[in-house]
C-alpha cells in the first residue's frame, strides 16, 4: 500500500522501494514492520504506517482528528514528536482537531475553540491561555485541569 501510493504521488518506479526505506525511517519504523500483518502492529504502529500511506503522496496540508486519544502515553509522546519534527523539517501544515487544548499548546501556534460547529474563540496560544474570553475555552481549560489532577491522582494510587 506504501508503494502504491508513493507512485500515486509521483515517485519514478525504479526508486519506490528506496522511496518507501527513507519514508518508513522518517516515521521510526524499522523496515522488518512491512513482514508483520495489521493485527500484530501495535496502535502506534497502525497509526504511522496510515501516515506513510498519506505522506508518500507529499501533501501540503494534514488533517488529523483526534489523535492522541486511543494511545497509551508512550505512543502519544512518539506520534507527537514525530508531528512536531515532520511539521519543522518537511513544511507540512497540520490541522490538529482534539478536545485537548492544553495538548494543542504544546503543539500548535494557534489554537480555534468551536462549539457546536461555530468558532467561539480563536488566537495564538498565549493569548487562549492566558486570556480566555468566552466561557466555553475556560470550561476547556478547566476541564484539562480537572483531567490532569485525575491522572495524577490515578497514578499516585496505582503506585502506593
Amino acid at each position: 500500500m506504501i508503494i502504491e501510493a508513493l507512485y500515486l504521488g509521483g515517485n519514478n518506479k525504479n526508486d519506490l522501494e528506496q522511496e518507501k526505506i527513507n519514508l518508513l525511517s522518517k516515521l521510526e519504523l524499522k523496515e522488518d514492520i512491512l513482514e508483520k500483518k495489521g493485527l500484530q502492529l501495535s496502535g502506534g504502529e497502525r497509526q504511522r504506517i496510515a501516515l506513510a500511506r498519506v505522506l508518500a503522496v507529499e501533501p501540503k496540508i494534514l488533517i488529523i482528528d483526534e489523535p492522541f486519544s486511543a494511545q497509551d502515553v508512550e505512543s502519544q509522546l512518539v506520534l507527537f514528536k514525530l508531528l512536531k519534527s515532520l511539521n519543522k523539517n518537511t513544511g507540512l501544515t497540520i490541522i490538529c482537531i482534539s478536545h485537548d487544548i492544553k495538548l494543542m499548546g504544546k503543539f500548535a501556534e494557534k489554537i480555534i475553540v468551536m462549539k457546536d460547529g461555530e468558532i467561539v474563540e480563536e488566537g495564538k496560544v498565549d493569548y487562549i491561555y492566558n486570556s480566555p474570553k468566552n466561557s466555553y475555552t475556560k470550561l476547556l481549560l478547566k476541564a484539562t485541569e480537572y483531567r490532569l489532577e485525575y491522572n495524577e491522582l490515578a497514578q499516585f494510587k496505582l503506585q502506593n
